[in-house]
């Protein structure tokens, strides 16, 4: 039975978990889009990839930053397998709302504008290399 392109509920078993890994880590090289309960944070320290969601697809690279709402499916291709360091944060709904203030609500970030395209950012390089020194 071939399972490619099925879709995968992945369980968070935490309000808030971070993850550092590289391309020595396993990866889910299969057209599988998953999903989650919680927000995802993707960080890209290093390479060149294409993130998809169930509704559109972004390329991402080193420094980007992208915010893929909870219950979105997704997944991704690498471009080149040599580079792929990331890291990923996902957090509850919860613990964005307890996090955000009255002019701020920081569950903003993962809203899809235009209904389908992902918020990103791009960070510096001394940003970058701040958050690399802890990763």
């Amino acid at each position: 039975m071939n399972c490619k392109g099925y879709k995968k509920y992945t369980a968070i078993n935490a309000d808030i978990q971070c993850e550092v890994k590289s391309i020595d880590a396993p990866f889910d090289y299969s057209d599988d889009m998953h999903n989650h309960a919680c927000h995802e944070i993707v960080i890209l320290l290093d390479g060149d990839i294409r993130l998809y969601t169930e509704y559109s697809g972004r390329e991402m690279k080193r420094g980007e930053v992208c915010f893929v709402p909870q219950y979105i499916f997704h997944t991704a291709d690498i471009y080149n397998p040599d580079k792929y360091d990331r890291v990923i944060i996902n957090v509850t709904d919860d613990v964005l709302k307890r996090a955000s203030s009255p002019k701020m609500d920081l569950r903003a970030c993962f809203e899809p504008y235009n209904d389908t395209y992902l918020h990103s950012i791009h960070l510096e390089d001394d940003e970058l290399e701040e958050i690399k020194k802890y990763s």
